[in-house]
């Protein structure tokens, strides 16, 4: 189990101007138990926070982080597999090395999930300008055929 900052997600949320309906929406989830999760009362698996983190445009960590004292997530069993939940009662590091490889293979997924999308955009942006550039020279053809013909 991890426990994350649920008013992180409440301030992630209205910061991309989103009412809970419009996250619940986004996670294929009703209002209802969206306003749970938000609450604290419901957990969340894995891939919930990750789309999540996809939603608000951040990383994982910022889920997880507590603004005055750092991250404060506490993973149990180290089974990333299990459910998320926030328990106040164990809000911190439990100084287990396992559990903090869990937490950096969690942000390194993430993040590759992150430089993925990045690459696509690379790729669509370089086919658009190589369009472009071919627009542009046919239009310069047109051009320097005109003042040919001028």
């Amino acid at each position: 189990m991890i426990d994350y900052k649920t008013s992180n997600i409440r301030k992630l949320r209205e910061a991309k101007g989103l009412s809970q309906s419009d996250v619940a929406q986004s996670l294929n989830m009703g209002a209802g138990s969206y306003a749970k999760i938000e609450r604290g009362e419901n957990g969340m698996n894995v891939t919930r926070l990750k789309q999540l983190a996809d939603i608000f445009e951040v990383d994982i960590v910022q889920l997880l982080e507590d603004d005055d004292q750092g991250l404060i997530c506490f993973i149990k069993s180290g089974n990333f597999s299990g459910n998320i939940g926030n328990n106040s009662e164990n809000n911190h590091y439990s100084g287990d090395s396992t559990v903090e490889i869990g937490k950096l293979n969690l942000i390194i997924e993430h993040q590759k999930q992150l430089l993925k999308k990045e690459q696509q955009r690379v790729i669509e942006l370089e086919q658009w300008v190589e369009q472009k550039n071919t627009h542009i020279e046919a239009l310069q053809s047109v051009i320097a055929k005109l003042e040919k013909d001028n």
